[in-house]
């Protein structure tokens, strides 16, 4: 599964970028009996239209079926992240100090696994948001997701 998101990823850095755009995340999953490759793609300030996820689309299809890589049949969906997309990497965090976030987590912190605030600070160990009552720290480890919070 590694393997078709690392080349997948690389094959379709290489076509967003062409068309103004990058690669947001990337996820291959099994939905019932379908495995289904999965692309959001985004753009620097205004969002993607879909137009833009479509052109995308048509280009990456080539370059898959030209590189053959998946042996599986699959769906492949492209769509922008929206406006409460996950933060999953260091760089979305970066992208987003300051801005309004939820955070669920696995256990209870400050006795709730539900916390909404203005993301502070993240590192390979923690991250930190505030809102008018407090400054949270959760470990990483025990977060299940971030996302903006629309």
């Amino acid at each position: 599964m590694s393997e078709i998101k690392d080349k997948t990823l690389k094959y379709s850095t290489e076509t967003a970028s062409s068309l103004g755009l990058y690669i947001w995340d990337i996820e291959y999953v099994k939905e019932g009996k379908q495995n289904i490759l999965r692309i959001y793609i985004d753009k620097e300030n205004d969002g993607v239209s879909i137009d833009e996820c479509v052109l995308f689309s048509r280009a990456l299809e080539e370059v898959l079926d030209r590189e053959d890589f998946i042996s599986d049949s699959y769906v492949l969906e492209v769509s922008s992240p929206g406006i409460d997309r996950k933060l999953k990497t260091d760089k979305h965090f970066e992208m987003f100090l300051e801005a309004e976030v939820f955070v669920k987590t696995h256990t209870e912190v400050n006795g709730s696994k539900e916390h909404r605030g203005r993301l502070k600070a993240h590192d390979k160990k923690n991250t930190v948001i505030e809102n008018e009552e407090e400054t949270v720290e959760f470990e990483n480890k025990n977060i299940i997701f971030v996302k903006l919070n629309s």
